[in-house]
């Protein structure tokens, strides 16, 4: 009865892993370097940049955390590199009258330039529009003959930066993600879940190969690799 459950649960959480690698290819970017001025933290993190295959296009969501928000201090909004090999790099699904996409060689502060960038429309100087701006940006970034999520590159300092006013300590400036978080990729996802019903498999043909038979009588009986007397059932190597 154990051995049935224990079958039955790995190739449930094997079917549940195969699931799992079929949904997009997903990272996740923790916004950690601090370069604002007078100091954004202490925080774990400021916010996220999680990246998001869409058939040949990426999805880009930022999510800020701690009460921190958007704004404008003489920075982007947000900004980005891409593997300079990709050429017609544009941005759609941009919320109308927040931001606007600007590319070039764009300063960022203390993390230098970056070629793309995200320019908040509606952030006032500093943080005087800070209630309207907002703690999430979402938009869709493409390219010429397709983008992959690892076209996503650093720019020598961080891969991201956000504009941001700090609801810890009040002050405003750049912070960036210097790498994304480590998390299950789907191939490895797939290998795993596959290895796993495979052995659930293997678990089930050693079963069915070696039955143990009920004894109710006397004397002594060989089945299936074991002795049996009356009272007890003793493994023996095969012959």
């Amino acid at each position: 009865m154990l051995k049935r459950a224990l079958v039955a649960m790995g190739l449930l959480v094997g079917l549940a892993l195969l699931g799992a690698s079929a949904t997009p290819a997903q990272t996740t970017f923790n916004l950690t370097l601090d370069h604002c001025t007078g100091g954004c933290g202490p925080q774990a993190s400021f916010g996220t940049v999680t990246l998001t295959q869409n058939a040949a296009s990426v999805n880009v969501f930022i999510t800020l955390s701690n009460r921190n928000f958007f704004v404008n201090t003489g920075l982007y909004a947000f900004t980005f590199d891409i593997n300079g090999a990709k050429t017609g790099v544009t941005v759609s699904g941009l919320s109308p009258g927040w931001a606007s996409f600007t590319s070039g060689s764009l300063h960022q502060g203390g993390f230098g330039n970056f070629p793309y960038a995200i320019a908040c429309a509606r952030c006032g100087p500093g943080a005087s529009t800070v209630a309207a701006n907002g703690l999430t940006l979402t938009f869709s970034v493409t390219a010429t003959g397709g983008l992959k999520v690892a076209n996503f590159i650093s720019n020598g300092s961080a891969f991201f930066t956000a504009d941001i006013l700090s609801g810890t300590t009040g002050k405003t400036g750049a912070v960036g993600s210097n790498g994304p978080s480590l998390t299950p990729e789907p191939a490895s996802m797939l290998l795993f879940g596959t290895g796993l019903i495979a052995l659930v498999g293997m678990l089930c043909l050693g079963t069915s190969r070696n039955p143990v038979a009920t004894w109710n009588g006397g004397g002594t009986d060989r089945v299936g690799g074991f002795v049996q007397t009356p009272g007890r059932i003793l493994k023996l190597p095969p012959v």
